[in-house]
């Protein structure tokens, strides 16, 4: 059962992540925001109960301009904005969006007062180059990226209640890439290809 009453009044980021890690080390539990910083605002009002078949809520919620940036990630996500409206036993996101590395990110949906979620991200013209460095180091790799472009659609659909259904899409458009020999001393690169490919996940 979920019984949550939040007031919080342009709450630093910072200083939030900074209280819940001290007290994670005080209590001796692991903490996995221990290797995210955090910066922005966060301004909430709202209840929210569920028995996990009904749910009651009202309220809102907004996160401004904030940053977030982890250890292992090479660029930090930038420019996080969020409306969350709780009225009416349903929680709508109305306008959540966010950066990395200037591009953009939008996700939206709702979860109703039967728990049906309905939730969905996507972004258009997602720098793969960007996206790539934001999670592995390039210079490991096995190949050099030149070009090249994602467009993709992530859906959550179905009740909380039982087992949600994911749906993703991801298109690749215009990729060029060489792949080069890095074990070798005059870093040979072997070859180079372009091409469009779609990539579709489910479950």
């Amino acid at each position: 059962y979920i019984d949550l009453k939040t007031n919080a009044k342009n709450i630093n980021l910072e200083n939030l992540f900074k209280i819940v890690s001290s007290v994670t080390k005080i209590l001796n539990i692991e903490n996995p925001l221990n290797e995210i910083s955090a910066t922005g605002l966060l301004n909430a009002d709202f209840t929210l109960n569920s028995d996990f078949k009904k749910l009651k809520s009202k309220g809102k919620a907004e996160i401004t301009n904030a940053v977030i940036s982890h250890k292992q990630l090479p660029y930090p996500v930038t420019d996080i904005n969020g409306n969350i409206n709780f009225n009416n036993n349903n929680i709508v996101i109305e306008q959540a969006s966010a950066y990395i590395n200037k591009t953009p990110l939008k996700i939206e949906g709702n979860i109703n007062e039967n728990l049906d979620v309905n939730l969905k991200a996507h972004s258009d013209n997602l720098d793969l180059k960007t996206i790539i460095s934001a999670f592995y180091n390039p210079n490991k790799l096995p190949f050099n990226i030149v070009s090249g472009n994602i467009n993709f659609l992530s859906e959550i659909k179905g009740n909380l209640g039982k087992e949600p259904k994911s749906d993703s899409s991801v298109h690749i458009n215009n990729l060029e890439i060489i792949v080069v020999d890095r074990g070798s001393e005059d870093n040979t690169i072997s070859y180079a290809k372009k091409r469009s490919e779609e990539r579709r996940v489910g479950k």
